[in-house]
């Protein structure tokens, strides 16, 4: 319970609007109104909440299949690390 609870307030708290919901916020206080900016803002504030509320639901099971699977896991980020060197240096 107490997970839930900090997943629920790190959500509160680090909920500052970022990529395309930032742009969204933006618009709405430089081109429209105060009223759609504020709406536009608690829509992504809500979103973000929404998005930790429900990922602590599932902390317990996403915690599990990255233990059963945690070779297989370095193995994927080894092979993503190493493509992404080879990528960068063509």
């Amino acid at each position: 319970m107490s997970f839930f609870l900090f997943s629920v307030l790190a959500g509160i708290g680090l909920a500052a609007p970022f990529g395309i919901a930032g742009a969204m916020v933006a618009d709405a206080a430089l081109a429209h109104n105060r009223k759609r900016m504020q709406l536009t803002l608690l829509a992504a504030v809500s979103g973000d909440t929404l998005m930790a509320t429900l990922s602590s639901f599932a902390e317990v099971f996403i915690k599990d299949l990255i233990n059963q699977y945690a070779n297989l896991w370095c193995l994927l980020g080894g092979f993503a690390f190493i493509t992404l060197g080879v990528s960068f240096a063509y």
